[in-house]
This record gives structure tokens, C-alpha cells and sequence, in this order.
């Protein structure tokens, strides 16, 4: 991983740094998205065209793509874009650590649309929606976002989040021999099947941003709860750590830049 970090993620950093200026106003989860720790929160239009790229690292116990049900410390590596105002496309791969398997890691892509921002007693609504392909659905998800933000004196902003992700995914599984029981078609699946918990039913957390530079940020994520602090370095920079499930130490970053003057 240092490897590819050296390589391939810090060049793309360092350039961006001398290259770009712009005002960032969120913080980022593991998967690259406005939101707490592990969740997303409804994103309301603080910036548009911007492209993200991050990585995460996730300890043993507490990955989400738990590739065929064998749990194991994870590395993500993400891509964001805002494709228009209100429909942002993520994109993920993930790649186990210590798990021997075949190919480059498992992807994962999702859009996310921004139905309501908050106004007057109307909230900042969301909605996740991942595409059914035929394959794997390690990661996949469905959910529904709210989120409310109040402004205080000195920069400091309070945010209350919370969502609902559907249990089941629709989908055809890719070897009917490792699933058995169920017929080579689409279909609704209990996502457990796959190893995959991540934003199952009820989630939701708290986030304190003081001066759009420092997030503290506290959740439930259908599984754990979680907290974590982000840093945000020379107005491009995010620096992450978390602790999950209030007891393993997980860390990330990742470069936020502008696609338009």
C-alpha cells in the first residue's frame, strides 16, 4: 500500500496543492462522501464541480466488503464527483489486506441525489441509489438521507444527521454454486447473505465544524458507534482519524479540487 501511496496518491496531492485555491465547506466519510465517520449525510450546495479522491484504512472487525463473508482489515480508494448540483457519482475500490484473492480488488459505484436543501423548517434530503449490475453487492447500498444544520456565533455549526438503508439488494447473484437456493436472476436478497452491513435499517450521528477547518463528529452506524476529527490542511487537504466501535483506531485523507473556475 505504501508503495502505491508514493506512487500513485501523493504525486496527484502534491501537484494539486500548488495548482488549486479554493474554500471547502465538508467534511468526507470513508467512502468519500459529505458525511460523519462511516455514514453519509444529506449534502446541502456548499460548493459544485468538484472531483475527490481519497483513501481509507478499516481494522480487522470492522470492514464493510468482507469479500464471501471472510472479515478482514481493508483499504479503500475512492473517486467522487459532482456531476451536476444535486447528483453526485462515487466510485470505490476495496482491497482486503491479509485475504488472498484474484483481480485488482472489488468496485463498487453509487449515485447520490440531493432532493431538498434546508429551508425554513425543510431539511436537506438525500438519496443513495446503487445501480443493480450483474456480480458481486459486497458494498452495495440503498438509503435514504436527512440531515438539519444550526449556525452559531464564531464559525461553529451543529449538525444533526440520521438515514434509513434498505436491508435487501436487488440483484442477480454471479455464481448460483456459492449461493445456493437462490435462481440465476435478479432478485431482492438479504444483503447479510454477502457479508455487507453497511447502512442496514436506522443510522445516525451528530457533527460540531468549527470554522469550516475542524469537524468533530459522533454516529451510530447501524452496526457500532463511532467518532472521529477531521482536519482540513491549506483549504484542499483533509486529514481524517476515527475510532470505531469507540476502541479501533482507523485513519484516511484525501484532495478535494475544483473542475471550474
Amino acid at each position: 500500500m505504501m508503495k502505491f501511496l508514493m506512487l500513485r496518491v501523493l504525486p496527484l496531492i502534491f501537484i494539486a496543492l500548488f495548482n488549486n485555491s479554493f474554500e471547502l465547506f465538508a467534511q468526507f466519510n470513508f467512502l468519500g462522501k459529505p458525511g460523519l465517520v462511516m455514514t453519509p449525510r444529506a449534502a446541502h450546495a456548499d460548493s459544485t464541480d468538484h472531483f475527490y479522491v481519497g483513501t481509507s484504512y478499516i481494522p480487522l472487525e470492522y470492514g464493510l466488503n468482507n469479500f464471501m463473508n471472510r472479515i478482514g482489515a481493508e483499504d479503500y480508494f475512492v473517486a467522487n464527483l459532482d456531476f451536476t448540483k444535486r447528483l453526485r457519482i462515487n466510485a470505490v475500490l476495496t482491497r482486503p489486506r491479509d485475504i488472498p484473492r484474484i483481480g485488482i480488488g472489488d468496485r463498487h459505484i453509487d449515485i447520490q441525489f440531493d432532493l431538498l436543501y434546508q429551508r425554513g423548517l425543510i431539511p436537506n434530503v438525500g438519496l443513495i441509489i446503487t445501480p443493480t449490475f450483474e456480480g458481486s453487492a459486497f458494498l452495495n447500498h440503498n438509503a435514504i438521507l436527512v440531515s438539519r444544520y444550526f449556525d452559531f456565533k464564531k464559525g461553529i455549526r451543529l449538525e444533526v444527521s440520521s438515514g434509513y438503508g434498505l436491508s435487501k439488494v436487488f440483484i442477480k447473484p454471479f455464481d448460483s454454486r456459492l449461493f445456493q437456493g437462490f435462481e440465476n436472476k435478479y432478485q431482492w436478497i438479504d444483503k447479510s447473505v454477502y457479508g455487507n452491513y453497511y447502512l442496514d435499517e436506522f443510522f445516525g450521528g451528530l457533527q460540531l465544524s468549527f470554522s469550516n477547518v475542524f469537524w468533530l463528529s459522533g454516529e451510530y452506524d447501524g452496526r457500532f458507534y463511532n467518532a472521529g476529527a477531521s482536519l482540513l490542511l491549506f483549504k484542499k487537504l483533509h486529514l481524517n482519524t476515527r475510532l470505531l466501535g469507540m476502541e479501533a483506531f482507523s485513519y484516511g485523507f484525501g484532495y478535494r479540487f475544483l473542475l471550474k473556475d
